[in-house]
């Protein structure tokens, strides 16, 4: 303490106010005097975090390696499917092919018809005319009356 200060208070106060200027200076501190932190702490937190996003990197590039891999398998499925089915509908229109049935027909000891179609020997219900079907309504529908 200065003397201009020390000369103003009474002397039974100034033991007074240096023991609590004491007391209030063992509690205060310098604004520069917090503790710092060691920097390891944030270059390891770093360190661990580049290490994360490269393994993430290389996990997600190596899922995609491995659809890729699946993707190009199940398109060569896809062609040989396709190649497959191709070949399926040749053989099929080969086989469906008239010339080729009757050709089976003819070895198996089949003889052609003499007639294409069959004619029942009395008439079916169905094949009566148009005009011998009673309706009702026929006079009240028709336009001739």
């Amino acid at each position: 303490m200065s003397v201009a200060t020390t000369d103003s208070l009474p002397s039974g106060r100034r033991d007074t106010a240096r023991s609590g200027a004491r007391r209030e200076r063992r509690h205060l501190r310098a604004i520069d005097d917090r503790p710092r932190r060691h920097p390891l702490v944030f270059i390891g937190l770093y360190v661990l975090v580049g290490i994360a996003a490269v393994m993430g990197a290389v996990s997600l590039n190596a899922l995609a390696a491995r659809d890729a891999v699946e993707l190009a398998r199940l398109e060569a499925e896809v062609v040989t499917a396709e190649r497959t089915w191709s070949q399926s509908v040749a053989d099929v229109a080969g086989l469906e092919d008239p010339a080729r049935i009757r050709m089976m027909a003819e070895q198996m000891g089949m003889e052609p018809t003499p007639q294409r179609f069959l004619v029942p020997a009395q008439p079916l219900p169905g094949d009566r005319a148009p005009e011998d079907v009673e309706d009702p309504a026929k006079p009240v529908l028709s336009a001739d009356h």
